[in-house]
């Protein structure tokens, strides 16, 4: 590996680092003394958020990680070039086009001698990026190829699998949560012996211990449906009781275990805190009202006014200097078909208009005023741009918050009996978060 790479390698990694500190407020990650990888390791993820995922995973370990990435990225030969480039092998799944110089068994044997050699592999063993907070049926590659790199150097290092889950409170939103959670490595050479004896038997066993653990180191959620109630029970409750995000994590994981066994003890009395649920949900879509709103309306109307109107200066200065290079990543995301590519779009793409604004602005400003003001102004920069974020997120809560005000006397006795139905139904419990 050249030293032009490898330094490449660091610079993109801390690029990576930096914008996803910025994007995702707060960021949480539980066992990361875990991605100090020792040993050669495949780290396989739950994969709801496209190349952020990779990218969260690969950039939070202390080693060069390549990537198991599908064929239809190679299918120019620029994107064959820059990819191979990047650290990328390529796999053919059976809905990817057609990729020239592509082969699945080249592919396979780079990854065993890439494990062989004391190397590290991201793997996304679901196949796919689908947004949602639940596990699908994971693929069984994961599993055969470390199986497979581990035979064919039975004396050489022990090979890892290390299932790694990403809860997204929503993914494509600047200010979101993230809870990274790293579980437990899958020694391979445990399953070594059973697998030279009964490979598919052994496959399976691996593939399922994954996905067990991916559950356990994620939201997951039964169904679509189920997700949206939780995301709105997670609001509702936030806003009265709040707790830190680790803690928060736990505690919607205590309710959906309770659900589980719920829905199948009583599935009636299940299907109406569901349905009550998604109704709710439904109306305050429609009335463009925030649960927090529906649960918090303590904010009196002169403390907000004042408030908007102290911050009110810094916010126009950093709304006036960040509205083009946050309005072309922001606006080439809306345009994505598929939801789960709206983050990957807006990260990218806003490294590259932030990088050239911020620096054409503070030369504008050195040529105009001088060094010292054009220091001053570059320093004032991010900030700025952090409370516009800020701003803009509390005149959005008052903006609700006003708009449940002025709905009729039954609709909001409507939605607040359905709130305090849903919160009466919550299983009493704490966060059971570890320590």
């Amino acid at each position: 590996m050249s030293y032009f790479k490898v330094a490449l390698y660091a610079y993109l990694k801390f690029l990576v680092r930096f914008s996803f500190a910025l994007f995702y407020r707060p960021t949480v990650v539980i066992g990361k003394e875990r991605l100090r990888l020792s040993q050669p390791t495949i780290i396989a993820t739950n994969h709801p958020n496209t190349l952020i995922d990779a990218l969260n995973a690969a950039g939070r370990t202390n080693r060069v990680v390549y990537f198991l990435v599908n064929a239809g990225l190679y299918h120019s030969k620029l994107g064959r070039t820059l990819f191979n480039f990047l650290y990328c092998i390529p796999i053919k799944r059976k809905e990817d086009p057609s990729a020239a110089g592509v082969n699945n068994n080249d592919s396979f044997d780079k990854c065993y001698e890439h494990l062989i050699n004391g190397g590290h592999i991201f793997i996304a063993p679901e196949g796919g990026s689908i947004a949602g907070r639940r596990i699908r049926p994971l693929k069984p590659g994961t599993a055969r190829i470390a199986l497979e790199a581990q035979k064919r150097a039975p004396q050489g290092p022990t090979i890892r699998i290390l299932p790694v889950g990403f809860t997204y409170s929503n993914p494509s939103a600047l200010g979101s949560t993230l809870v990274v959670r790293v579980g437990e490595p899958i020694e391979v050479s445990d399953f070594l012996h059973a697998y030279e004896l009964d490979p598919r038997t052994s496959v399976k066993k691996i593939t399922d211990i994954m996905a067990s653990q991916l559950k356990e180191l994620i939201l997951h959620t039964q169904s679509p449906e189920e997700d949206k109630v939780l995301s709105v029970c997670e609001q509702l409750v936030q806003a009265t009781t709040p707790l830190s995000p680790k803690e928060q994590h736990f505690r919607a994981q205590s309710w959906l275990k309770r659900w589980k066994s719920w829905k199948q003890t009583n599935s009636v009395s299940y299907r109406e805190f569901l349905d009550t649920g998604l109704q709710l949900a439904e109306n305050l879509s429609k009335l463009k009202i925030t649960p927090q709103a529906l649960a918090d309306n303590s904010t009196s109307s002169l403390a907000a006014i004042l408030r908007l109107l102290l911050g009110l200066p810094l916010f126009l200065f950093g709304y006036i200097n960040h509205f083009l290079p946050a309005i072309i990543p922001w606006h080439l995301a809306q345009k994505q078909t598929y939801s789960e590519y709206k983050a990957t779009v807006q990260i990218l793409v806003g490294l590259i208009t932030f990088t050239f604004f911020y620096t054409l602005q503070t030369v504008l400003v050195w040529f105009i005023c001088g060094d010292g003001y054009a220091l001053i102004y570059l320093l004032l920069l991010l900030p700025s741009g952090l409370f516009t974020s800020y701003y803009q997120r509390f005149w959005t809560k008052i903006k609700s918050q006003a708009r449940l005000k002025s709905i009729s006397t039954i609709l909001k006795s409507q939605l607040l009996e359905q709130r305090d139905f849903l919160i009466r139904t919550l299983p009493k419990t704490g966060s059971n978060a570890p320590d």
